[in-house]
């Protein structure tokens, strides 16, 4: 009897003490999860953090990139505001061009002067300017130029510079000396001088029916 009571406390410590065991290795595995569940959250935070600082990063970039583009896009609105303010848009007014010089050449008092504005011709467009139109399938305006023909004699050098000076700005649009000869005249101590300035314009392009037009009249 005793034997068997003996062997009943045995048995019954050995289940409270796997009891124990078992309840130990539950918490120590529920602590083990908690814990990695824990690592799991901080390292999913520290990868939405490192991915909102990218995105911010990108932001910040884009942000300064497009200061600088509105930056450039309004100085070149600027600068064709200039051009077309002085006609850079317009045809040249030959007769008015014509009749500015000639009344600046007069005022300077010369023994002989001619001026002489010739027909507008169209000149290609730069390759990139053109291609870019192209590529979108848009036509590309017409780059327009006339040529002022400026004969002088009687004149000092510094006259014949303020002369070309007032025939470019009376020309309107973007004016420039395509060359010019001077000759001396010893007897006199004053110059001779045969110039060629050009006039350039960006004007539309021609309609298919004013282009018609012109083909059947020529």
């Amino acid at each position: 009897m005793i034997a068997r009571l003996k062997w009943m406390w045995a048995s019954a410590h050995r289940g409270r003490m796997l009891r124990a065991i078992l309840l130990c290795g539950a918490a120590l595995a529920s602590g083990i999860v908690v814990l990695g569940l824990q690592g799991l959250r901080m390292s999913r935070g520290v990868q939405a953090f490192d991915s909102e600082q990218a995105a911010l990063q990108v932001a910040h970039a884009e942000s300064a990139a497009l200061r600088v583009l509105a930056g450039e896009l309004g100085e070149r609105e600027a600068r064709v505001a200039a051009l077309r303010s002085r006609g850079f848009t317009a045809e040249a007014d030959r007769v008015g061009w014509v009749e500015a010089v000639s009344a600046a050449a007069e005022s300077l008092r010369p023994l002989r002067f001619a001026v002489e504005v010739g027909a507008e011709s169209t000149l290609p467009l730069p390759p990139a300017t053109q291609a870019w139109y192209d590529e979108r399938g848009l036509a590309a305006p017409r780059l327009a130029a006339n040529e002022l023909m400026l004969e002088v004699e009687g004149l000092h050098e510094g006259e014949i510079v303020a002369l070309l000076a007032r025939a470019r700005e009376a020309g309107g649009a973007v004016v420039r000396v395509e060359r010019c000869r001077l000759e001396r005249r010893a007897d006199m101590g004053v110059l001779g001088a045969v110039c060629t300035l050009r006039r350039f314009a960006l004007l539309a392009p021609e309609s298919p029916e004013t282009a018609g037009s012109q083909g059947s009249t020529t």
